[in-house]
């Protein structure tokens, strides 16, 4: 029974194998078929079925994992309903386990931008070696990603910080003692929500920049807001912009309170850095809108806040965080009003071209430059119904009409673009309840 009902809920999931069961449960003068062979036999056919489904998911599965982390470990997810997708598909939970980042710097006295050839050689063998490392020490999953010849960012699984410390100090002793090859890591604060590991890479990274000779593994923390500079590095500016750009709120307002946590609680910015935190804030908000900065009301009531600064931020973020807002929902308002006008767009065109055998999600979107899977999403986000559902369902109005006006049923194929008789019955009735001879009467 748990069998049937998991292979029902795909089947569902799937589209209409499921009626083949409805099927075999009505017998022909419509009554309940108590036919057990034949309900059984349907039955196993689903299961079957949805076995292969289920097997064919199960061997992708491992192949989306990797490229979900490599992906993650790039910063090449945007936005959290596209990393939400892609976790789905990969069979990823986002905030089921803590993870934390951690950057490892080889040759740490090695200007980056001077190495040899035979330093990019040795780089690559020990990468090699350390990620094997790692994976013997670590009972958890460990993905990495080279960042450059000499850096390699690395993503843990942990349960306790100071364990992965541990850790980190075992690999640089022993590359020191195996290899006589010095290392620098660098560790980010813990995150359980991988849509904030960026963070969490951000922080590491900076934190291996600032280790010194004598400090093989530096954790990101209160010792680093001595530093006389603001907190505003590209990562954060790009991840802003990005964020303002798709109108993500949510994302806009974690980089805010970001920017607000490392520059005014770990930092103590003065009036002069405040200033120049603001002024790089304000030139981001205006290349967003389009606007000069001396012509806009708001861009100029930050200026006075910024220039007004006296040790609190509150009022600052609070006017900041609001402009965000504002600008994100005008944005969204905007991609709702075009992605409404798309869908009215091929809603005209399926109407005009449904007659063509070959009119599909492939022959639309091809038409009109979107991909296959963001048209399926809008247009059952705007007309409530999936595109073969709308198509069919206009196709066999259309036919109703014309069995109205005495068309014959086998000339009717043709005419709505069904390859066969068969094809175009079997849509009439799933759409009717009845046969298209039944409905003519």
């Amino acid at each position: 029974m748990l069998g049937t009902a998991v292979s029902l809920y795909f089947s569902v999931r799937r589209g209409r194998p499921v009626n083949e069961i409805a099927r075999a449960l009505q017998a022909a003068d419509g009554a309940v078929n108590t036919d057990l062979n034949l309900i059984s036999s349907a039955v196993s056919q689903l299961v079957q079925d949805n076995t292969h489904l289920l097997q064919e998911q199960a061997a992708d599965r491992p192949a989306l994992q990797t490229a979900f982390y490599h992906n993650l470990l790039k910063s090449n997810f945007v936005s959290r309903p596209e990393m939400e997708y892609m976790a789905q598909r990969a069979g990823i939970e986002l905030t089921d386990k803590t993870y934390c980042a951690a950057v490892l710097r080889l040759f740490p006295g090695i200007d980056i931008d001077a190495i040899d050839g035979q330093t990019v050689e040795d780089a690559k063998v020990l990468q090699q070696a350390i990620s094997a490392y790692v994976d013997e020490l670590c009972v958890r999953p460990v993905h990495n990603y080279k960042r450059n010849t000499l850096e390699t960012l690395y993503m843990f699984e942990i349960q306790d910080q100071e364990k992965l410390l541990g850790v980190l100090h075992r690999v640089a002793a022993w590359l020191h003692e195996q290899y006589h090859v010095e290392a620098h890591w660098g560790v980010g604060t813990p995150c359980d929500d991988l849509m904030q590991f960026w963070k969490s890479a951000e922080e590491a990274a900076a934190a291996q920049h600032d280790a010194d000779g004598g400090t093989a593994v530096q954790v990101y923390g209160s010792q680093l807001g001595a530093r006389d500079g603001y907190y505003f590095p590209y990562v954060v500016e790009e991840r802003l912009t990005q964020s303002l750009s798709a109108g993500d709120a949510k994302a806009v307002e974690d980089v805010l309170s970001l920017l607000q946590t490392e520059n005014f609680v770990r930092r103590s910015l003065n009036r002069s850095r405040m200033r120049q935190l603001n002024r790089r804030i304000v030139e981001i908000l205006s290349a967003q809108t389009g606007v000069i900065v001396e012509e806009n009301a708001d861009l100029m009531a930050l200026n006075e806040l910024a220039f007004d600064y006296k040790g609190d931020c509150e009022p600052y973020f609070e006017r900041l965080n609001t402009l965000c807002q504002a600008l994100c929902s005008e944005v969204t308002q905007q991609k709702n009003a075009r992605r409404s006008e798309n869908v009215k767009a091929i809603e005209e065109y399926i109407r005009k071209n449904y007659h063509n055998p070959n009119l599909g999600l492939a022959m639309v979107s091809a038409e009109f430059n979107l991909s296959e899977g963001y048209l399926s999403a809008i247009f059952k986000k705007e007309t409530g119904t999936n595109f073969a559902e709308y198509l069919e369902q206009l196709r066999v109005k259309a036919a109703c009409v014309l069995l109205q006006d005495g068309c014959k049923v086998s000339d009717l194929p043709e005419r709505l673009g069904y390859n066969s008789i068969q094809s175009f019955r079997r849509a009439f009735k799933r759409v009717m309840g009845v046969s298209p001879s039944e409905y003519r009467g």
